[in-house]
C-alpha cells in the first residue's frame, strides 16, 4: 500500500511540475508573441500562429483580394495594390500562408494608422492560464491601450512540441465579412 501511496505522490508532483512548465511555455509565447506583433513585425508574429491557422487563412482570404484585384473598378484596384504592396506583380497566388498574415495586418493596419499607433504603446499582461479537456490553453490577459485596461483570451494548442497561438476568427468568418464589404 505504501508503494502505490508513494507512486501516486510521485506522479502528482510530476503532474504538478508537467503542468507549470506549459503554463511558464504559453505565458511566455503569449508575451513574445506580443513582443513582436504590437512592433508591427507581422513576419515574426505568424511565427507564433498555428500553422494550420495559416493555412486556412490563406486558402480563404487570398482568393478574394484576387479578385479585388482584377477588378475593372479603380477603388478595388487601389485596395488591392494595399493587400499585395510587398508582394511583386503576378506572384499573388503563390503567396506564402506566411505571407498572406503579413499582407492582412499590413492591409488592416494601412487603413486604420491610429489603430497601429495605439498598438505599438500598449502592453499586456498575463492573467490567467487554463486548460481545455483537450489539452488546449487558454490564455486571459489584460492589455493596456491608450491608459485604458481591456480584458481578452486568446486560444494556444501545442503542436510539433511548441505553442501556438489559433487565430483569434475563423479565416471563413473573415473571408465572409470580406465578401460582404467588397459586395463579391
Amino acid at each position: 500500500m505504501r508503494r502505490i501511496i508513494a507512486f501516486l505522490l510521485g506522479f502528482v508532483i510530476l503532474s504538478s511540475y508537467a503542468f507549470a512548465a506549459n503554463e511558464d511555455d504559453v505565458t511566455r509565447r503569449m508575451q513574445d508573441y506580443w513582443s513582436v506583433y504590437s512592433k508591427a513585425e507581422f513576419g515574426l508574429a505568424a511565427d507564433f500562429v498555428l500553422p494550420s491557422d495559416l493555412v486556412e487563412m490563406k486558402a480563404e482570404i487570398l482568393p478574394i483580394f484576387i479578385t479585388v484585384n482584377r477588378s475593372d473598378d479603380p477603388e478595388f484596384q487601389s485596395i488591392a495594390a494595399v493587400f499585395f504592396s510587398d508582394i511583386p506583380i503576378g506572384s499573388y497566388s503563390e503567396m506564402s500562408p506566411r505571407q498572406v498574415f503579413i499582407a492582412l495586418n499590413n492591409f488592416i493596419y494601412a487603413l486604420n494608422p491610429q489603430l497601429l499607433s495605439a498598438i505599438r504603446q500598449s502592453t499586456i499582461e498575463v492573467k490567467d492560464v487554463s486548460w481545455s479537456t483537450s489539452g488546449e490553453a487558454t490564455v486571459s490577459y489584460r492589455m493596456i491601450i491608450q491608459n485604458t485596461p481591456v480584458s481578452d483570451f486568446e486560444r494556444f494548442k501545442k503542436y510539433r512540441g511548441q505553442w501556438y497561438m489559433h487565430l483569434k476568427e475563423s479565416p471563413k468568418d473573415t473571408a465572409y465579412k470580406f465578401r460582404q464589404a467588397f459586395g463579391l
